[in-house]
């Protein structure tokens, strides 16, 4: 969905999504600040909407300009399509969402991938637990390595930790958030 009545030019959902949600809650919510979150499949969403002004020209969702945004916290993310895919990673989930391979099309995935499109607009912070059986810890350190990327790898944590309020990861969710909305480039703590 798209909507060329603010600017004049096309915005996606995600570019309307902060004016929106300070509509719906006066004084709670700044426009001005918003972070890209997510975890999974949702991390790679954030990642993706941070970087759509990397895709190939024509892409669908291009930008123009980097998203105006205060940083990415990507959870435990498939930041890296290739990789995922051939690992198998959610049953077969980025083959069936891409429509194959890598190699079969190598135009989605340069246009999906965040291991290809590179380092969001903003700080950017991975936080992935190193016993994760479901998107391995591997690929959030070639994911950072790639990018510049923050990367809190937490050890004894799996998955579904990151998302956890009652886990150990979560003082490490919070720190991440606190310091991206502080604009601070420093690294967080555990």
């Amino acid at each position: 969905m798209t909507d060329q009545s603010i600017t004049g030019a096309s915005c996606s959902d995600a570019d309307l999504l902060p004016g929106l949600a300070a509509e719906a809650a006066p004084g709670r919510v700044d426009p001005d600040r918003p972070v890209h979150a997510g975890h999974s499949a949702g991390g790679h969403l954030a990642l993706w909407a941070a970087l759509r002004h990397r895709l190939p020209e024509g892409a669908p969702g291009r930008t123009a300009a980097p998203a105006a945004i205060r940083g990415t916290l990507a959870l435990a993310p498939t930041a890296d399509l290739a990789l995922a895919g051939e690992l198998g990673s959610g049953r077969g989930a980025v083959a069936a969402l891409l429509g194959g391979g890598r190699d079969e099309v190598p135009d989605r995935y340069a246009a999906a991938d965040p291991a290809v499109l590179g380092a969001p607009a903003g700080r950017t912070v991975v936080v992935h637990g190193a016993l994760d059986d479901s998107l391995p810890v591997a690929m959030a350190r070639r994911y950072a390595a790639r990018s510049g990327a923050t990367l809190h790898e937490l050890p004894g944590c799996g998955h579904f930790d990151v998302i956890d309020p009652d886990s150990a990861a979560w003082p490490a969710v919070t720190g991440a958030l606190a310091a991206i909305l502080a604009g601070d480039r420093a690294p967080v703590g555990r």
